[in-house]
C-alpha cells in the first residue's frame, strides 16, 4: 500500500505569492521508490501536473528540482516506459518558453548554477532513444543558450492597470525593460553555461547519434555556443567537432546538417585560435585517409560542386571551398594528402575542365601504384554571381596547393599553364573564357597572372617551353590599350582597382614581368628579344600614365639590364636613355610620389646606363650628368644617398669627371661641385652629431668621426658594425666622390672654411680604419680575451698612428686658420694705409695758409 497523498504532494497551483513550494523530494521518491517505481500511470500524472502548473513557464528556483525529475523520467523511458514520453514533452517543451518572473525579484536572487545544472540536464537529454524527445531537449537548450526572444515579454504573474493611459505607458516601458532583461539573461545564461559541461557532452552525444534529424538539433546548439572564443575553443580543439562530424552529413549537401556543420566550422576558424583549429581539421582528413584509404574531401567536393542548381546551394558550395582554402593556407602540412588522395586532381577538374575540353587521367595516385585512366566528368560555368566567385575560389584553392611541389607537377601535367595562359590570350577562342563578363574576365585574368607570379620561379623552363613572356608581352600591350589602364595614381587604392578592374591589370602584369626578369641571365635575354623595352618605354613615354605604373617600368628595366649587356644595348636603341631625361625634373602634389619616381629612375640609369659606353655617352651628350647633379642638390637624404652611388658609378667612366667639374649649382653659379660635397658633408656631421671646433676644425683627435646621434654599438656579438655603418650616411661616398675628382686644384673655388674641411675629408678612410681598430679592441674585451703581445703591441701602434694623423690634420687646419689671420691682417693693413693714405691728400689743401 502506498501511503503517499498526492495532493500534499503536488497542491493546486494558484498565483498567490504566498504559495507552498512543491515538495520535489517527495516527488523524486514516485520515481524512486521500491513500490512506486512502476507506477506508470502516477509518473504520468506528475509530470502533467508539473506541465499545468508551469504552464505560464518555468520559474528559475525549481530549475535544479526540475532537471533531477527530468533525469528520472527519462531513464524511466529509456528502460522501456514509453507510455511517459507525452507527458515528458509537454514537461520539456515548457523549457522553450521564456521563464516567469514575479514581481517580488525572484529572478535576481535565483543561482546562476540553477542554469547550468539545467542546461546539462537538457544537453544529457540529447541522448534520448525518441528522436522526437531528443528534439525538443535540443531545441530548449537552444533557446537556453541563445537567451530569450527580446521581443516575448516574460510572464508577470500579478499585473493590475487602473486607466487605459496608464497601461499604455506601463506596456512601452514593460517591453523597453523587457527588452534589456533578455539581453541581460542572455548574456548571464550564456557564460554560465559555456563554463559547464554542455558543449563536452553534446560533442560525445554526437558522435554516437546516426539520425539526421538528432545530429541536427545538436549542431544547431553547437552552432550558437561556436560564435563564442571560449566555446568554440572547447569545440575545436581537443576531440572536438571534425572527429565527431558524422562522415554522412558531409556527403549530400542537400542535408542540412551539412549546412550547419559548415557554418560551424567557419566560426572555429574565425577566432585567434584558428590556426590550431585547422590543424586538427587538417589532422582529420589526413588521419581518415591514411587509415582507410578513403578520401572525405574528395567525395565532399564531388557531392557538394555537383548538385547546385539552387542559389543557396552554391553559395553554401563557394563557402565550404573557402573553408577549404583556408585551412589549406594555415596547413600546408595536408598538401601531400591532397596530392595522394585525388582531391588536388579533383580541384582541378572543376577549375579546367571548361576550358580546357575535360581532363584525362586525373586520378593517379603515385607512381608506385597502378595508373588508372578515368575521364572526369567536365564542370560549366555560367557568369552568375555564385559560378564566378566558385571560380575565384578554386584559382585560390589550386594556388594553395601549389606551394606543395608534388601538387604543383599534378595540375601541371593536368595543363595548369596552358589554362592559365588562355586568360592572357585575347585572341584566344574559348567557350569556357568567353562565358564570363568584362569585368569578371578581368578578375580572373588578375588573379591567374597572381598565380603565374606564385609558380613560375619554380619552372622557369616550362615557362619557356610554352613561350609564356611572348604572350605576356602581348597581354600587356593589349591591356595598356584598354579603357582605365592609366590616368589613376596608386594611392587611390583598392577602391579604384574595384571601380576600374583594367587598372590592376597593367601593375599585376608588370609584377610579373619583374618577377620573370630576376630569374636569371636566360630569362632576362629572352624578354628583352622579345620586345619588353618597347613595351616598358612606351609605358614611360606615356605622359597620362600612373605613376606607380612608371616606378614599376623604371625598376624592370634596370632588373633587365643588370648584368645583361645585351639587354643595355637594346634599351639604348629603343629611346632608354631619352626618356629617362625629363622624369629627372619630374614633381608632382604628393612629395612622396615624386621621390619614389625619381628614385626609380635613378636605379634606371644605374642599372640600364652605367658600365655601357653607348649608353653613358648618349647620357653625357644629353646633359645627364648636369640634370642628375641639380636633382642632386635638392633631394632629399634618402635620394641623395641613391644619387651618389649612381654618380659614382657613372664616374667610372672617365669623361664623366669634366662633365661634373663643369656642373655649377643652380642656387648660386659661383658654387661648384667642390663646394657642395663639402657643404653636404657639414650637413652629415651636424645629422650625426659631430663635434667641430672652430671654423669647423677637427675636435676630437682620438674619434675623429664619432658623433653624439649615431646609435652606440651595444651587440658585441654582431661583427663588421663599422664598415655597416659606411652604408648609412653620406660621408663615405662624399669621400669617394673627392676620390674620383681630386682633393687637389680647388683652392681658388673654395673658403678656407672649406679647406678646412677638405682636408678632414681626404684623411676619411685612415680614420675609418682607426675604428675598425677600435672596434676589434673592443670585441676582444667583450669576448675576454687578451691578444699576445705582439698583437697588443699591433692594435695600440694602429691606434696611435690615427691619434697622430689626427693631429697632423689639426696642425694642417691650424695652419690654414693662421694663413686665413694673416691674410685678413694684411688687408686691414692694405686697407688702412690706402684709407689714411686718401685722407692725407683730403687734408693738404686745409693746411696750406690763409690767403
Amino acid at each position: 500500500m502506498i501511503d503517499t497523498d498526492y495532493s500534499t504532494i503536488i497542491p493546486s497551483f494558484a498565483p498567490a505569492e504566498g504559495q507552498e513550494p512543491i515538495d520535489y523530494e517527495k516527488v523524486a521518491r514516485v520515481f524512486t521508490g521500491k513500490h512506486t517505481s512502476t507506477m506508470y500511470d502516477r509518473q504520468e500524472a506528475i509530470l502533467l501536473k508539473l506541465a499545468r502548473i508551469y504552464k505560464q513557464g518555468l520559474v528559475r528556483r525549481d530549475l535544479s528540482n526540475l532537471a533531477q525529475i527530468l533525469e528520472l523520467a527519462s531513464e524511466k523511458i529509456s528502460n522501456g516506459a514509453e507510455v511517459l514520453i507525452p507527458s515528458f514533452e509537454k514537461l520539456l517543451a515548457l523549457a522553450s518558453a521564456p521563464f516567469a518572473r514575479h514581481r517580488s525579484g525572484e529572478a535576481a536572487i535565483t543561482p546562476v548554477d540553477h542554469i547550468s545544472d539545467f542546461a546539462l540536464t537538457l544537453a544529457r537529454l540529447t541522448k534520448m532513444k525518441n528522436i522526437t524527445t531528443a528534439e525538443c531537449a535540443a531545441r530548449a537548450l537552444l533557446l537556453l543558450v541563445g537567451g530569450r526572444n527580446p521581443y516575448e515579454t516574460p510572464v508577470e504573474l500579478k499585473t493590475i492597470f487602473i486607466n487605459p493611459m496608464k497601461m499604455k505607458l506601463k506596456e512601452a516601458s514593460a517591453v523597453k525593460e523587457s527588452e534589456l532583461l533578455a539581453k541581460h539573461e542572455r548574456e548571464t545564461y550564456f557564460l554560465q553555461i559555456e563554463k559547464s559541461q554542455v558543449i563536452e557532452t553534446l560533442m560525445s552525444i554526437l558522435a554516437t547519434r546516426n539520425e539526421p534529424r538528432a545530429q541536427l538539433a545538436i549542431l544547431k546548439v553547437l552552432r550558437k555556443m561556436a560564435t563564442s572564443f571560449p566555446s568554440a575553443r572547447k569545440i575545436g580543439t581537443g576531440q572536438g567537432i571534425p572527429s565527431h562530424i558524422p562522415p554522412s552529413s558531409l556527403h549530400n549537401n542537400e542535408d542540412p546538417v551539412f549546412t550547419i556543420t559548415t557554418e560551424i566550422l567557419w566560426n572555429l576558424i574565425s577566432f585567434k585560435d584558428k590556426a590550431r583549429v585547422a590543424a586538427i581539421l587538417s589532422k582529420t582528413a589526413v588521419d581518415m585517409y591514411f587509415h582507410h584509404q578513403r578520401s572525405v574531401l574528395k567525395d565532399v567536393m564531388d557531392k557538394v560542386c555537383r548538385k547546385t542548381l539552387h542559389y543557396a546551394r552554391k553559395t553554401l558550395r563557394n563557402e565550404f571551398v573557402v573553408l577549404l582554402n583556408t585551412v589549406a593556407e594555415l596547413c600546408p602540412d595536408m598538401a601531400p594528402m591532397c596530392n595522394e588522395s585525388g582531391f588536388t586532381d579533383t580541384v582541378g577538374n572543376y577549375l579546367m575542365s571548361h576550358e580546357m575540353g575535360g581532363l584525362t587521367n586525373l586520378f593517379r595516385m603515385s607512381e608506385t601504384h597502378k595508373v588508372s585512366t578515368v575521364i572526369a566528368p567536365r564542370f560549366y560555368f555560367s557568369n552568375q554571381a555564385e559560378d564566378f566567385e566558385f571560380k575565384r575560389v578554386l584559382m585560390q584553392l589550386s594556388m594553395q596547393l601549389c606551394v606543395n611541389e608534388g601538387n604543383l607537377l599534378r595540375l601541371l601535367a593536368s595543363g595548369l599553364l596552358d589554362f592559365l595562359l588562355l586568360y592572357l590570350d585575347l585572341d584566344a577562342n574559348n567557350e569556357g573564357v568567353k562565358v564570363w563578363t568584362d569585368r569578371q574576365l578581368q578578375a580572373l585574368q588578375l588573379q591567374a597572372i597572381g598565380f603565374l607570379n606564385n609558380i613560375i620561379p619554380k619552372i622557369p623552363q616550362r615557362w619557356a617551353n610554352v613561350n609564356g613572356n611572348a604572350v605576356l608581352l602581348e597581354y600587356l600591350r593589349n591591356t595598356l590599350k584598354m579603357p582605365g589602364a592609366r590616368g589613376k595614381t596608386a594611392k587611390d587604392g583598392d577602391a579604384g582597382v574595384q571601380n576600374r578592374p583594367t587598372s590592376g591589370l597593367v601593375g599585376g602584369t608588370l609584377r610579373l614581368l619583374s618577377r620573370i626578369s630576376e630569374l636569371g641571365p636566360s630569362q632576362k635575354r629572352a624578354l628583352g628579344m622579345q620586345g619588353a623595352f618597347s613595351v616598358l618605354i612606351a609605358i614611360l613615354q606615356d605622359r597620362n600614365q600612373r605613376s606607380d605604373i612608371w616606378r614599376a617600368a623604371f625598376l624592370i628595366c634596370s632588373s633587365l639590364c643588370q648584368g645583361c649587356k645585351s639587354n643595355k644595348m637594346l634599351f639604348g636603341e629603343s629611346g632608354g636613355v631619352e626618356t629617362i631625361l625629363p622624369f629627372l625634373i619630374y614633381s608632382s602634389a604628393d612629395p612622396q610620389e615624386t621621390e619614389s619616381v625619381i628614385l626609380a629612375a635613378v636605379e634606371c640609369i644605374w642599372g640600364s646606363i652605367c658600365g655601357h659606353g653607348p649608353n653613358e655617352a648618349n647620357f653625357f651628350a644629353s646633359d645627364g650628368i648636369f640634370a642628375l647633379l641639380d636633382l642632386l642638390s635638392k633631394s632629399s637624404y634618402v635620394s641623395q644617398r641613391h644619387i651618389l652611388g649612381c654618380m659614382l658609378d657613372l664616374l667610372e667612366n672617365p669623361k664623366a669627371r669634366s662633365h661634373v667639374l663643369q656642373w655649377r649649382s643652380v642656387e648660386d653659379e659661383q658654387k661648384g661641385i667642390a663646394n657642395f660635397l663639402i657643404k653636404l658633408w657639414n650637413s652629415e656631421e651636424q645629422r650625426l652629431g659631430v663635434p667641430v671646433g672652430p671654423m669647423g676644425t677637427l675636435a676630437d683627435e682620438r674619434k675623429p668621426l664619432a658623433g653624439t646621434n649615431q646609435e652606440p654599438h651595444e651587440d658585441h656579438s654582431k661583427d663588421g658594425f663599422v664598415v655597416e655603418e659606411l652604408s648609412e650616411n653620406l660621408r663615405a661616398k662624399i669621400y669617394s666622390m673627392f676620390c674620383k675628382l681630386g682633393f687637389d686644384g680647388f683652392e681658388e673655388e673654395i673658403t678656407v672654411e672649406e679647406q678646412i674641411k677638405l682636408a678632414l675629408i681626404a684623411k676619411y678612410l685612415d680614420f675609418k680604419i682607426g675604428e675598425v681598430w677600435e672596434e676589434i679592441s673592443d670585441e676582444l674585451d667583450y669576448e675576454g680575451i687578451r691578444p699576445i703581445s705582439p698583437d697588443l703591441d699591433c692594435i695600440n701602434t694602429a691606434k696611435q698612428v690615427i691619434v697622430e694623423k689626427a693631429q697632423a690634420i689639426q696642425q694642417k687646419q691650424a695652419d690654414l686658420i693662421k694663413r686665413k689671420n694673416e691674410a685678413e691682417r694684411l688687408q686691414e693693413d692694405m686697407f688702412l694705409s690706402t684709407y689714411i693714405k686718401q685722407r692725407g691728400i683730403s687734408r693738404k689743401p686745409s693746411s696750406s695758409p690763409a690767403q
